[in-house]
């Protein structure tokens, strides 16, 4: 199962990775002797993710496909994060596909992955 905004699909998970960034203020600097002087707003985590959905129907994936790329500001997404999961409201950046096949005039569409940025940081 895969949930966003707390709609759950019939879809497996086939690629999950997890990228930290730590994110400086715009007073971060460097000083002339090269010494970084930092001001760290927290660590936020990236994610990729990758889903089966050949048990969906053209319809079904049509609704999520529509979810995924609507121009919602934030989407509530609960992802796996060490032994626990973490809930957290993020946007997507990008969502890509491949058209598998048409059959009686039905798309049927296949490797869907997208990539979420978290709208705050997990630790501060």
């Amino acid at each position: 199962m895969f949930k966003i905004d707390n709609i759950e699909f019939d879809v497996g998970v086939t690629a999950l990775s997890r990228k930290f960034a730590a994110q400086d203020r715009e007073t971060a600097r460097s000083t002339t002797t090269g010494t970084a002087i930092r001001s760290v707003i927290g660590s936020f985590y990236h994610y990729t993710v990758q889903l089966q959905t050949s048990a969906l129907n053209p319809e079904e994936y049509d609704a999520l496909y529509e979810i995924l790329t609507s121009p919602d500001e934030f989407h509530l997404f609960e992802m796996p994060y060490g032994q626990e999961t973490y809930t957290f409201a993020g946007y997507i950046t990008s969502v890509s596909d491949t058209l598998g096949f048409i059959r009686n005039d039905e798309n049927y569409w296949f490797d869907l992955s997208f990539e979420i940025v978290p709208k705050s940081a997990k630790r501060r």
